[in-house]
């Protein structure tokens, strides 16, 4: 097993890094914004336990911030609600209440 992570190893801040994301045909959300969310190290909370399948492959170029912003409003049908906080820096997906 890996070592066990603490908040303070987590990013702060966004990155600028401009970069392709990818994802492939069959992925779930989940799975495809965790990965993502690891190559940036920002931390994901999920609340939601709908299960979201790319329909196709996904490649999308920009920051962090930009791919995920584009997959959710273009590259998936009835995406759910997400918010990037920036105390500390996190993904949240789903309603958050």
């Amino acid at each position: 097993m890996g070592a066990a992570v603490s908040m303070s190893d987590y990013r702060t801040e966004p990155s600028n890094t401009t970069r392709v994301w990818q994802a492939v045909k069959g992925k779930t959300l989940k799975s495809v914004l965790e990965d993502w969310s690891a190559t940036e190290n920002i931390p994901v909370s999920w609340h939601t336990d709908q299960k979201h399948t790319l329909d196709y492959d996904v490649f999308i170029s920009g920051t962090f911030e930009n791919a995920v912003a584009v997959l959710l409003s273009k590259g998936l049908k009835n995406a759910p609600p997400y918010d990037l906080n920036d105390t500390p820096y996190r993904l949240n997906i789903g309603d958050n209440e």
